[in-house]
């Protein structure tokens, strides 16, 4: 009866043998096997990111390329005409009040000035919006390009700083920089009836993107407007 009784016990040492071995296959299998798992799935994870990120930084590239390839920073400076060392000063009516505004010296008493003041005369971004119509309408701008004319037309301050971009796909634009960095000024020919965005002929009209928003003003861009968001965003860049 002895004997028997040994070979149960042997078999139950053999069974716990068994259990024990499938138990550290599991536990090596759910610790060692899903860590492996887990960190191929970061791993994967971290390369769409890296991807992800080379695309973006490979596009402000090209836009940044392009953008030094067909443009060129743009003349801002004007030539008041021969009778403006005769100007009177005049006074003004702001939204704050009354400034006074000297022509011959080019300069305002309101706030906004204050900011330009140290910009050369004769400068676009040098005047204020009580500067700019004030001269504009005794035609300091008539004899400028049309792009001087668009900018003095806007109704407010000039630019410090202008970017003529040529497009193989649309005519030109002027990318404006002001002192207000939430903004850029994008003047372009609108289409008149009938005309594609490669021939559009009509008049200059200004056109504000949204820094923050990264959007057109009102939601409407000038023609050829998605060829000029990589552009943009390089020209952000520059303030």
């Amino acid at each position: 009866m002895a004997a028997p009784a040994n070979q149960r016990a042997i078999l139950w040492r053999r069974v716990e043998v068994v259990i024990a071995l499938v138990v550290i296959a599991l536990f090596l299998y759910f610790v060692v096997f899903r860590r492996d798992k887990g960190a191929g799935e970061c791993s994967n994870e971290n390369h769409e990111t890296i991807q992800s990120r080379a695309a973006v930084s490979r596009t402000q590239r090209t836009s940044a390329t392009v953008l030094e390839e067909q443009s060129d920073e743009f003349d801002l400076t004007f030539s008041p005409p021969g009778n403006a060392k005769g100007w009177p000063d005049i006074e003004v009516q702001g939204s704050s009040g009354t400034y006074l505004v000297s022509l011959v010296r080019q300069t305002c008493t309101c706030p906004d000035f204050g900011v330009r003041k140290s910009r050369p005369l004769n400068t676009m971004g040098r005047l204020c919006k009580h500067l700019m119509r004030e001269l504009c309408a005794r035609g300091c701008f008539s004899e400028a390009t049309h792009w001087h004319q668009a900018i003095a037309n806007a109704g407010h301050g000039g630019p410090r700083l202008a970017f003529l971009v040529r497009r193989k796909s649309a005519p030109p634009v002027l990318l404006a920089l002001s002192d207000n960095k939430e903004w850029i000024n994008v003047y372009a020919n609108t289409r008149r009836k009938g005309e594609t965005i490669a021939n559009a002929s009509g008049s200059i009209e200004e056109f504000g993107w949204s820094v923050v928003r990264k959007g057109w003003s009102y939601g409407e861009g000038p023609p050829g407007a998605r060829e000029l968001r990589g552009m943009l965003s390089v020209v952000e860049g520059i303030r």
